[in-house]
Formats: structure tokens, sequence, C-alpha cells
């Protein structure tokens, strides 16, 4: 198990005859397009106003590029620190599917973490949606899990092959009530 879901199974503990079956986290394509929009936002606003500077006269440039420069460096470290708080949130969303439950983790703002766990037993519905030509091209969609008492109803979005991954969940959910229920017939006999 690699380090960094290491650090996220922290965040709860295994049952007795608890065994990890899959993770779900969002689709990579969601980290290089906040890596692109970053660097348009911040590097590309910077250049053009260099460029901006460097076409309105020679002696206009001259004087405020210092200026220009520390209001640069000021400006992408503040964008830079919004997209890594933007990224982290949707790093650190994940769902947890075991043989006993579905355990959700997800990153509501930087010091503000929401954990949410069903049993695979109260699960009623679960959905992989996918909406779009680039979430069709790239197969990324929502999942949506809800339970009997609507408390513990959660989904995930912007994840890879959301309809094979609820049909995993599903399976796990059919199987968990087969045996709940074989368990119930046969302590009443």
């Amino acid at each position: 198990m690699n380090r960094f879901l290491q650090y996220e199974t922290d965040e709860f503990s295994y049952s007795e005859g608890e065994v990890l079956h899959f993770v779900i986290r969002r689709h990579w394509i969601i980290d290089v397009l906040v890596f692109v929009r970053w660097f348009l936002v911040s590097v590309g606003v910077v250049l053009l106003a260099f460029a901006l500077f460097y076409y309105a006269g020679g002696e206009y440039m001259t004087k405020n590029f210092l200026l220009l420069v520390f209001f640069s460096f000021i400006y992408i470290a503040l964008v830079t620190f919004g997209y890594v708080v933007r990224w982290f949130n949707h790093a650190f969303d994940v769902i947890f599917v075991t043989n006993d439950r579905v355990i959700d983790i997800s990153q509501i703002d930087f010091f503000h973490k929401n954990i949410v766990e069903t049993r695979l037993s109260n699960i009623q519905d679960v959905t992989g949606d996918i909406k779009g030509f680039l979430n069709t091209m790239f197969s990324i969609g929502t999942i949506q899990i809800r339970t009997s008492n609507h408390l513990a109803d959660f989904s995930i979005t912007l994840v890879k092959e959301p309809q094979k991954s609820s049909r995993q969940i599903f399976d796990l959910v059919r199987s968990a009530v087969t045996l709940e229920h074989s368990d119930v017939v046969s302590s009443e006999s």
C-alpha cells in the first residue's frame, strides 16, 4: 500500500476479517486540468502584462520594471496558493470499498474533512453517470451511492469508469445482502 493511501486509511480502522476490495479516486486528468488552468491564469497573465509593458514604451518599461516584477511574484504566489488548495481538495477525495462497508473521505476545505461510512447492506442504489463530450471521451463521470436511511448518501465526481465501479459496488452489495440473509435464516432454524 503506498504512502498516500496509508495516510488516508489511518482515518479509520478495519474490522476483523474486513478486506479492502478497491479504492475510487478522481481521474488523473483532473490534475492536468488544474495545472493547465494554473499556468494560464498565473504565468499567462504575467507574460501578457510584460508584453503590454514592453509594447507600451521603452522608458515606461524601464521605470516600472522592478515594480512589475514584484507584483508579478505576488500575483503568482497568490494564484499558486489558490490552485494548490483546489488540487488538495480534489486529490484527497476518495472512496474505500471493503467487503463490509463503503467509506467516503471528502476533503471539503483545507482544514475540513468529512468521513461518511455505511454498511453494504444499507445501500439501496449505486449509479454511475457520464455526461458531456469530454467526459465520454475520457470515460469520466459521477458515482452516487444512496442508502436506505438517506443519512449516508454520498457521491464522488470526475472518477474514471463510473459505471464499472458502480457495478462492482452493487455486486458487493448483492453478495453482502445475500450473506446477511442466509445468516438470518440459519439463525432462525
